[in-house]
């Protein structure tokens, strides 16, 4: 699992997913770390992503995994209150 700084995600502020994340049809693999309450995230065609995508209830765990839908559109804003998340890319490492 690769934790890409550039795919942290910062509350409420639109993340462009382009060209690193899996393309059409494919979910998106995230993580919350030390997010004590939930994340929201919303998504659409350009940096309002005014339609609602999914709700994680996160309870306090140190980590919790979960997956964007196929149907994510280009942009997506996060909401939460403490801790991180992260989009995870797939893959392995090559510069070995």
């Amino acid at each position: 699992m690769i934790l890409d700084k550039e795919l942290e995600m910062a509350t409420g502020v639109a993340l462009d997913l382009g060209p690193k994340v899996p393309g059409p049809g494919q979910p998106i693999k995230c993580i919350a770390t030390g997010v004590t309450l939930n994340v929201v995230i919303t998504t659409g065609p350009s940096t309002g992503a005014e339609f609602a995508l999914i709700t994680v209830e996160c309870g306090g765990e140190d980590l919790v995994e979960f997956e964007l839908p196929s149907s994510t559109e280009k942009f997506i804003v996060p909401t939460f209150a403490d801790g991180a998340v992260n989009i995870v890319l797939a893959g392995n490492q090559t510069n070995v």
